[in-house]
C-alpha cells in the first residue's frame, strides 16, 4: 500500500495540476504522458518518475489519495 509520504512535496505539487476527484489513474497518467513534449528536461524526468508511481499504485488505493491542496484565505 502507498501512502503519501512516498511522494515527494515536488511529485505531490506535480499531480496536483492534474488531479481531479472522481478522475481515473489512467486518465491522468494519460494527460501527462501527453504534456511530455511541452516540459523541460527536468520536468520530463519527474512526470515519467510520477507516471511510474501512478502505474503501480491500484485503482482502488488511488481512488483513495487526495492530491489537492487547500489554499488559505
Amino acid at each position: 500500500m502507498m501512502n503519501l509520504r512516498e511522494w515527494s512535496v515536488e511529485e505531490t505539487d506535480f499531480i496536483s495540476c492534474y488531479w481531479e476527484a472522481g478522475k481515473p489513474g489512467e486518465e491522468i497518467i494519460k494527460e501527462i504522458e501527453q504534456s511530455l513534449p511541452y516540459m523541460e528536461t527536468e520536468m520530463q524526468r519527474l512526470a515519467e518518475r510520477i507516471v511510474k508511481k501512478l502505474e503501480k499504485l491500484p485503482e482502488k488505493e488511488y481512488g483513495e489519495m487526495v492530491f489537492c491542496h487547500s489554499t488559505v484565505q
